[in-house]
């Protein structure tokens, strides 16, 4: 069974739209080339093209269709950081680890980095930093001060009022 040229080029586009383009550039193919080289083997032998195509892996059509619906909340692999994985916290840890802090900051009003890494177990800066900025986007806790020198309390608690000196 033999096709016409019109037919043949568009079933051709029509397979080629699965494949990779980075695959294609592998094989020094422009789009334009593997169209024609697709419809002239449809053209000569569709069943056994077809055949061939089917057989090819559906894994390269799947994950080029998952990139493109992709969500952006999609989450990167850990990284490595001098020789070792790093783990990633789950939202039951990190939710735990902000208990942890606000109710350390409720017994301390102001506290500083060093005072809230010793009582609570913020082993790394980043962990440090995410567990902070959520809570204060969250409007628990308010800082005052820069860098070093900030000091934390929860939010509307001892704002104006200062420890009294004995």
């Amino acid at each position: 069974m033999e096709l016409n040229k019109k037919l043949a080029a568009a079933l051709a586009q029509q397979y080629l739209t699965a494949i990779d383009p980075q695959a294609m550039a592998a094989y020094l193919l422009t789009p334009g080339v593997a169209s024609t080289l697709l419809a002239e083997r449809l053209r000569k032998s569709l069943t056994a093209t077809i055949g061939a195509l089917q057989q090819l892996p559906a894994r390269a059509v799947t994950t080029r269709k998952a990139a493109e619906g992709r969500s952006t909340t999609r989450r990167s692999a850990a990284k490595v950081h001098r020789g070792k994985r790093r783990s990633r916290m789950s939202p039951d840890a990190a939710q735990q680890l902000k208990n942890e802090v606000t109710s350390f900051l409720a017994k301390n009003r102001w506290a500083t980095r060093k005072q809230l890494t010793d009582a609570v177990a913020l082993d790394t800066q980043a962990i440090y930093r995410r567990i902070m900025t959520e809570l204060q986007q969250e409007g628990l806790i308010m800082s005052k001060g820069e860098k070093s020198k900030a000091v934390y309390s929860l939010k509307g608690r001892g704002l104006s009022k200062t420890v009294a000196k004995k």
